[in-house]
């Protein structure tokens, strides 16, 4: 019996190829977990930040980043996301508006890889940069602003994944 000649069973295992793909297709569409999600789709709480303000993040572009923009208040807390080290790449000191003492910008690394987690915020260090970090331990106060740092989302807290996936720090 040839296989290839048999009618029947070409049909068939062409409409088990095809109900195959529309399965994986209404799975995409329907956001099952059958696919690997976007962040957009996975935003829920970020474990970077206090319970009470982790789920009101938006899903932005920021400098060529997918990123997820927060408006959150003066003195929030702002954890490490995992253990690693903490390192502080700029200041603010333009016009001597905001002191020399707040940071816009740190780093989160995860040792012995190329990855960060990075936040761009006014904030204020409460540990010194280039120190080792343990998950969840407060890093930084979120310090007063009056100029967003994303103008479309009205953000001041901003975070992205530099080699990193950013969906993983959202529960």
């Amino acid at each position: 019996m040839d296989i290839f000649n048999d009618k029947k069973f070409v049909v068939v295992s062409l409409l088990s190829v095809a109900l195959v793909f529309v399965v994986f297709l209404i799975a995409g569409y329907s956001h099952l977990p059958l696919y690997n999600a976007d962040v957009e789709d996975k935003l829920g709480c970020l474990i970077m930040l206090p319970e009470k303000h982790c789920s009101s993040g938006t899903s932005i572009n920021y400098l060529g980043h997918q990123a997820v923009g927060f408006n959150i208040p003066e003195g929030t807390e702002i954890y490490a996301p995992y253990n690693g080290a903490f390192f502080e790449d700029a200041y603010a000191d333009e016009a001597n508006e905001i002191p020399l003492t707040t940071f816009i910008r740190a780093r989160f690394g995860i040792p012995e890889t190329p990855s960060f987690v990075v936040f761009t915020a006014i904030h204020s260090p409460m540990i010194t940069s280039g120190d080792g970090v343990t998950a969840g331990e407060t890093v930084a106060l979120m310090g007063s602003s009056t100029e967003p740092i994303h103008e479309e989302s009205n953000s001041n807290f901003v975070v992205y994944g530099d080699n990193y996936y950013l969906a993983s720090l959202f529960k």
